[in-house]
């Protein structure tokens, strides 16, 4: 699917008979629990609506919600290899 109004894209999978709507990551503090906002949950039924449908009662037939984490490692300067510029050259 196309991008989101805010530029995620959006994906539309068959989960055992059922639309799984989602979208990519969006920046969060949580640490140890997170779930979706209502925010969220409306953002994605407005995001689908024009393929799927504006009729229809998204929220009445909503059968759950879920959100993960994706940590996002940073190393720290001192494990960072230095490669030697001399090492790609070709002689």
């Amino acid at each position: 699917m196309p991008e989101t109004t805010d530029g995620r894209l959006l994906f539309v999978i068959n989960y055992f008979g059922h639309p799984l709507v989602g979208t990519t990551d969006v920046f969060d503090d949580a640490t140890h629990h997170c779930e979706p906002t209502e925010k969220e949950i409306d953002f994605l039924i407005e995001e689908i609506k024009p393929f799927l449908g504006k009729d229809f009662d998204y929220k009445g037939n909503l059968i759950s919600a879920w959100a993960g984490q994706r940590p996002l490692v940073k190393s720290a300067p001192e494990d960072i290899v230095q490669t030697d510029p001399n090492a790609r050259k070709l002689t």
